[in-house]
Formats: C-alpha cells, sequence, structure tokens
C-alpha cells in the first residue's frame, strides 16, 4: 500500500493498485456523475460532490488550528494565530504530512521532512495557527545512560 493524495479532493487514501488515481469517494462520485450523464443530466453533481470531498479534506485541517489565544510561544518568536492560514512550503507541508500519521521524535521529524531544525519548523506551523502538541519523553543516550530533563540541565 502506498499513500497517495486524491487530486480531486486532496484527502490522503492508501494506493493499493498502481491504477487508482482518486480516493473511493471520488471515484464513486465520479461513476455517478458518467450514468447520471449517460441518462442526459449534466456534470453539476460532480462538481458539487468535488467541492464537498475538499471542504471536507480543508475542515479536517483546520480542527488542528489552535484555539482561541492571545499569547506567543514560549521563545515570545511568534504570536499564535486563531485559524490556520494554511502554507505552500514544500517542508511544512511534508511535515504535516508526517505528523498525521503518527507521532515522532524530533530527529525523525528532520529526517522525514529533509531540515535540520525541526523545533523551528514547529514553531513557524504553530504561528500558522496549527496546535501541535509535543511532550518530553525519557529517553537514552548513545552511552544507555538517560537523558537530563531541563530541570537536571539547570541545577
Amino acid at each position: 500500500m502506498i499513500p497517495a493524495t486524491c487530486p480531486l479532493c486532496g484527502t490522503r487514501y492508501e494506493k493499493d493498485q498502481q491504477w487508482k488515481k482518486t480516493c473511493l469517494s471520488c471515484w464513486i462520485a465520479k461513476k455517478n456523475a458518467e450514468k447520471d450523464s449517460s441518462s442526459g443530466t449534466d456534470n453539476e453533481l460532480l462538481t458539487a460532490q468535488r467541492e464537498v470531498l475538499r471542504l471536507k479534506a480543508e475542515l479536517s485541517v483546520l480542527r488542528l488550528a489552535r484555539p482561541q489565544t492571545t499569547g506567543t510561544s514560549a521563545a515570545g518568536k511568534h504570536a499564535y494565530s486563531t485559524k490556520f492560514i494554511g502554507t505552500d512550503n514544500p517542508r511544512e507541508l511534508r511535515a504535516i504530512h508526517a505528523l498525521m500519521r503518527r507521532p515522532m521524535p524530533r530527529e525523525h521529524l528532520d529526517n522525514e521532512v529533509g531540515c535540520s531544525n525541526g523545533p523551528d519548523l514547529i514553531s513557524n506551523l504553530r504561528a500558522k495557527g496549527l496546535e501541535i502538541p509535543c511532550t518530553r519523553v525519557p529517553d537514552l543516550d548513545r552511552d544507555r545512560l538517560p537523558m537530563p530533563t531541563p530541570q537536571a540541565m539547570q541545577n
């Protein structure tokens, strides 16, 4: 199975056959429109169904939007937006897609996205209105010793 994005509505789907070009919802809408057009109905239904699917895909991304806030990030660098304003930055888009699949440590995000400063990338996405929760997970370093917490590093 290969992850793919539907060109008609923008939703993610699993492509299990090479010939599949759209998600199941768009394929069904297209087939229904073809039946209707063969009986004399126009393609307005297909267009409307595609628009509904596109809006549903946008809504799923907007659900990640941060609720009403007026504060700034911990670094004070960005004032958070209350609505996701979107992005066309390829790295940010790769980060969004990677984080929608599963949570991951910053090193894995750096590798998947193709950047060397994942925290700044996340900060930029938060400034654009996305809520991306980050939690500190206890881990071991390369010598198999527990990694120090920020409180222990300050002492």
